[in-house]
């Protein structure tokens, strides 16, 4: 609809209503509110049965849009708690902040290669 999710301030505030409904309806439900369209099975296949080249024309276009959406140059605050682990190991956490959080996840996937 707006094409992109993340950061987009548009996203946010229909997300807003749809949250607040929360177990009230079935999802069914709450994907029309969300989206304004029932959710119907040709969608799926129509993507599932992409091409090959069509999915890449598509995730050429979709890069391309990336440089037109403004970065966030502020912090991040979602009033939550979060860690990163993978299986026992604690890989990072926002105590300090999500962006030494995202620092330190990082460098852990780096260390795989």
């Amino acid at each position: 609809k707006y094409g992109y999710i993340v950061d987009n301030p548009k996203v946010g505030k229909e997300m807003k209503k749809v949250w607040k409904y929360g177990a009230l309806y079935k999802t069914n439900k709450l994907i029309k509110i969300a989206t304004g369209k029932s959710l119907d099975p040709d969608s799926y296949i129509k993507e599932i049965t992409r091409t090959y080249e069509k999915r890449v024309q598509d995730a050429k276009k979709r890069v391309s849009t990336l440089e037109k959406i403004p970065l966030n140059n502020k912090g991040i605050k979602l009033n939550a708690k979060i860690s990163i682990v993978h299986g026992k190991e604690k890989i990072a956490d926002n105590k300090k902040s999500f962006e030494d959080m995202d620092q330190k996840f990082k460098g852990w996937i780096k260390s795989l290669k």
